[in-house]
């Protein structure tokens, strides 16, 4: 069976520093995952199913921008989003970050 995470999108927050201090200022939200950043992208937030974007969105605004308008996306692999989160492969083009 496939496991689900959902992926929350940014406008305008394109550095590593401000997609880090993004995630820990989401620390304390239910169902945060991770972060990651592609080169030339926009910073992502990656989320569990049983995440509260709503509370999310309204409780964080990102620094140097704002949440995107179709920024959440919903993905299905084969494993959990815990585990793809911890198993970041060797990719030059994405950083990725995960609370601890």
């Amino acid at each position: 069976q496939d496991k689900h995470f959902r992926v929350l999108k940014t406008q305008g927050v394109r550095s590593g520093p401000d997609c880090q201090n993004l995630l820990a200022s989401l620390h304390a939200a239910r169902g945060i995952l991770g972060a990651q950043l592609r080169v030339e992208g926009a910073c992502e937030i990656v989320v569990g199913p049983s995440a509260d974007l709503a509370g999310m969105v309204a409780g964080a605004f990102p620094p140097g921008g704002a949440w995107a308008e179709d920024g959440i996306s919903e993905a299905s692999i084969e494993v959990s989003g815990e585990d793809y989160v911890a198993g970041v492969a060797d990719d030059l083009s994405w950083s990725c970050w995960r609370l601890n």
